[in-house]
């Protein structure tokens, strides 16, 4: 199986599993940003494939600003 049919069928499973077993309405996935550059693009396509987008966790930190220089977040509804 390709790696990029795994992703996606791993990322599947990951939301199902959130919505169904965990019953939450948003998932955020964090993504290390020392991930060499071919594979976090790869990476970064098939999260965006699914629904994710690139976001800040500024909603839960009131206000403080939590930029990371180590971690990519993305969420996503579910």
């Amino acid at each position: 199986m390709p790696k990029s049919i795994a992703y996606h069928c791993s990322l599947m499973a990951l939301i199902e599993l959130a919505e169904t077993v965990f019953a939450v309405n948003q998932v955020v996935i964090c993504l290390d940003r020392d991930v060499p550059e071919v594979d976090r693009k790869a990476f970064l396509k098939s999260l965006r494939w699914v629904g994710f987008e690139l976001i800040s966790l500024d909603m839960w930190a009131n206000n403080f600003d939590v930029t990371s220089d180590k971690w990519l977040y993305l969420g996503m509804e579910v």
